[in-house]
């Protein structure tokens, strides 16, 4: 190849091959961005806002599902949430979103009436059972 052959290729790439291909990549990138933004939803929780933890490693099937209730303190930089309890003190790690489950902490809601059974009039089961 000569060198005006070689320039003529060189000026080929960067007018035509390289566009293409920039031009390419990006509807590529808006493709996946486009299919990452439907399939994953971003969960933001607010400054003050009460939530329950999703517990791990449940022993049994009626183990406590959730533990809560907390309230968030703040956001990290890495959108993971600091927590504290009931009694205003920071719980020892910090919790993703999807660890979280946001709760109307409505305090009229809350009924502090306690009920005492005094005895079981029917049972469904075999007798001594």
């Amino acid at each position: 190849m000569t060198v005006e052959e070689l320039e003529e290729r060189i000026k080929h790439m960067e007018e035509i091959v390289f566009p293409a291909i920039l031009e390419r990549t990006q509807k590529i990138n808006e493709e996946y961005s486009k299919r990452y933004n439907n399939k994953n939803i971003m969960v933001d929780i607010p400054v003050g806002s009460h939530v329950i933890v999703r517990l791990e490693n449940r022993t049994s099937k009626l183990a406590l599902l959730y533990k809560g209730p907390y309230t968030v303190i703040r956001k990290n930089r890495g959108g993971s949430y600091e927590l504290k309890d009931e009694q205003n003190e920071l719980l020892p790690r910090n919790y993703t979103p999807s660890e979280l489950k946001v709760v109307n902490m409505d305090e009229s809601n809350i009924e502090n009436e306690y009920y005492e059974v005094e005895d079981i009039r029917d049972h469904r089961g075999p007798i001594g059972h």
